[in-house]
């Protein structure tokens, strides 16, 4: 992080939550992570970072502290009636549907009474494969641990497209593997002699339907994240309805109501025709959800949340954070996002 994010996020840390809570336009909080794990998780650990159970309990018991949690349905009924967010409510999010969600996750949320939505992508229930963004974390893994294989290394960087000898380099390279270059990991793995197949099966990385259908009986909701996760720019608009509905429809065979979707990767060039037709009363979306850190989109029943799974910052120090800012956005007139048509 930032020296100057790490100056704001300190700065707002020392004004008190109770005064923030008073004059911050939005007050409701909707955090998102991915997985929370005490263990090192090959498939996710060189993409991102996640909270171990004991700083997720920590944020829990605060947020239940100074908050109350909200039910999906009740989240959506409120919206309906009252065109704006409710005070001082949060709800937790998570996304792509890995298996700590059932194993870790859902049993720490049972015990505290914490209502979520679960955000899948039906390509990979009952780890029927990989999704690519995984296949690079496991491939840098590997590759973290022969550095010293210079000629490993530039010919792996010409599969990639690249001449170089460095890991730094390289993993530069691998990371901006994208959905239409996927091809080339598979063909690294075999440079490698690392076998996703067998990964899959012994790690088994995502949940599978009786897992669901578990998390369902728990009360839990269960939400759609596309098909298989694509950056929705780089796909035509008859895709994203594809993708969108794909795995909307798969979902409702674990909820009913509300039905909700929260788009993979960034909503933020996402223009409005497509929410036009997402929102049609055809489809009977209840609820959208993106990332732009607690921006209001309430015309489009999208509820935009904040990654929670930095810990870098104190949780309470992220939160003033975000609270401030809601402020400083509504005094610029800069807290609403207007999507364009062209």
């Amino acid at each position: 992080m930032s020296r100057l994010k790490n100056l704001y996020y300190s700065f707002s840390g020392r004004i008190p939550l109770q005064l923030l809570l008073k004059v911050s336009p939005d007050t409701s909080l909707f955090p998102y992570h991915h997985i929370v794990s005490d263990e090192l998780v090959p498939h996710i650990y060189h993409l991102y970072p996640y909270k171990n159970t004991r700083q997720f309990a920590n944020d829990l018991d605060y947020l239940l502290r100074n908050f109350k949690p909200i039910e999906p349905a009740e989240l959506s009924h409120y919206l309906d009636q009252h065109h704006q967010l409710p005070k001082r409510r949060f709800l937790l999010t998570f996304d792509d549907g890995f298996r700590e969600c059932y194993e870790v996750i859902a049993p720490m949320l049972k015990a505290k009474g914490v209502p979520a939505i679960f955000f899948i992508n039906p390509a990979y229930i009952d780890n029927k494969e990989i999704f690519y963004r995984n296949k690079i974390s496991l491939l840098l893994g590997i590759l973290k641990s022969r550095t010293e294989d210079k000629a490993l290394l530039s010919e792996i960087a010409s599969k990639l497209g690249v001449h170089t000898e460095r890991y730094e380099e390289l993993r530069a390279s691998l990371l901006n593997t994208d959905q239409q270059s996927k091809y080339k990991l598979d063909i690294i793995s075999e440079l490698l002699e690392f076998s996703f197949t067998d990964y899959l099966e012994r790690n088994r990385p995502w949940m599978t339907r009786q897992e669901l259908s578990n998390l369902a009986g728990m009360g839990f909701t269960i939400g759609g994240h596309s098909w298989d996760h694509p950056y929705y720019q780089k796909i035509s608009a008859a895709e994203q309805i594809d993708q969108t509905m794909s795995s909307i429809d798969y979902c409702r065979q674990y909820t009913s109501e509300p039905i909700t979707f929260s788009f993979p990767h960034s909503d933020a060039a996402l223009q409005q025709p497509l929410f036009d037709q997402l929102l049609g009363a055809e489809n009977g979306i209840d609820l959208l959800f993106g990332i732009q850190n607690q921006k209001k989109e309430l015309q489009n029943k999208m509820i935009h949340r904040f990654n929670a799974e930095r810990s870098s910052v104190p949780f309470d120090q992220q939160v003033k954070g975000l609270l401030t800012y809601s402020l400083f956005r509504k005094l610029l007139h800069k807290e609403t996002i207007n999507r364009t048509y062209a």
